[in-house]
C-alpha cells in the first residue's frame, strides 16, 4: 500500500528535498528512523550525527519554518506522515 502511495508522492518528496540543507536532511532521515517524532534528546540527537545540539536545532527549526515539520510541545512531527514513512523505505 505505502508503495503505491509513494509511487503518487514520490517526485513532490524529492522536490521538497531538493530545498533541505544536509544537516536538514540528516535531521530528516533520524526523525524518519525513530518513527516520526522526536524530542531535542539522547538517540535522536546521536542519531542526527551532527556534533553540535544548537546546529540540530537551528535545522529542525528551519524544517518547521518550511512546514515540513511541526512541533506542539516538545516532540518534532513530520507534517506529511507519509514523506517520513518515505524518507525510511528510501534510505536516503
Amino acid at each position: 500500500a505505502f508503495q503505491h502511495l509513494f509511487g503518487d508522492e514520490e517526485r513532490a518528496y524529492s522536490i521538497l528535498l531538493e530545498n533541505v540543507s544536509r544537516q536538514q536532511l540528516d535531521c530528516l532521515r533520524a526523525l524518519a528512523e525513530i518513527g516520526g517524532s522526536a524530542s531535542m534528546e539522547g538517540n535522536f540527537l546521536r542519531l542526527t550525527g551532527i556534533a553540535n545540539n544548537s546546529s540540530v536545532q537551528r535545522a529542525m527549526n528551519s524544517l518547521v519554518k518550511k512546514r515540513i515539520l511541526f512541533r506542539i510541545g516538545k516532540p518534532y512531527r513530520f507534517t506529511d506522515p507519509f514523506f517520513g514513512e518515505w524518507i525510511a523505505a528510501s534510505r536516503l
